[in-house]
């Protein structure tokens, strides 16, 4: 397990996160989509991916926004994302969009 992912499963007051420059596998961006989904504690976590391939930072988006436990925006800056807890499940219509917009990118 990574470094950033022991810290996500945790620290129960986990509010920010820089994994600025790191290179993370297919594997890593999952296993951290999918433990910020599961696991993130506090209501609102903004992680930066500075330096970071897109394709990593999308495939961490996609992974924590599936179940609709979470919803995510993007910063100004592009590399900033800001991960927040919805407390719902999706709907249908939510669904689809999430796999309209990965079909698109």
């Amino acid at each position: 397990m990574s470094f950033a992912l022991v810290l996500i499963s945790t620290l129960n007051n986990l509010t920010q996160l820089s994994l600025n420059g790191w290179r993370l596998s297919n594997e890593d961006a999952f296993d951290l989509g999918k433990t910020i989904r599961e696991k993130l504690v506090s209501n609102v976590l903004e992680l930066s991916l500075k330096n970071v391939p897109s394709q990593t930072n999308r495939l961490v988006v996609k992974v924590a926004e599936e179940s609709g436990k979470v919803t995510v925006s993007r910063g100004s800056s592009g590399c900033l994302y800001r991960f927040k807890k919805t407390g719902r499940a999706p709907s249908f219509l939510n669904k689809m969009m999430l796999i309209s917009f990965s079909w698109k990118e």
